[in-house]
């Protein structure tokens, strides 16, 4: 017996906008980002470091309407790497993400990860 993946997420797309586990690094890999895209769109994730540096970016276009999880799609996922594929250091960063929606809408929010290796 098997039944469909249940998630529970907020209806306010800042709400529902999360990355977990956080801290990651030392038990997991990755950190999921988790977030809601209501009309479809354009995904824009950085990670900066805390004085602005950026770190890392990954660009989706034309993404499917809703809830888009890294534990299930692995463009979600930040591994702890910057663009050139070197390890960061242990810290606090911040990931950013943009969403442009189909309507019209953009949309911005910023959660800090910690990555502890």
């Amino acid at each position: 017996l098997t039944t469909d993946r249940v998630s529970i997420v907020p209806s306010d797309p800042e709400e529902a906008f999360i990355t977990y586990p956080n801290p990651f690094g030392k038990n997991q890999d990755y950190a999921n980002i988790k977030f809601i895209l209501e009309s479809g769109g354009d995904v824009e994730i950085r990670m900066f470091t805390l004085v602005g540096e950026l770190v890392w970016t990954r660009i989706v276009q034309g993404e499917t309407p809703g809830v888009h999880d890294g534990a299930y799609e692995t463009q979600y996922r930040w591994d702890g790497k910057n663009d050139k594929g070197y390890t960061v250091l242990n810290g606090v960063y911040l990931c950013v993400i943009r969403l442009k929606e189909n309507n019209g809408e953009t949309k911005t929010y910023t959660k800090k990860v910690a990555y502890i290796k």
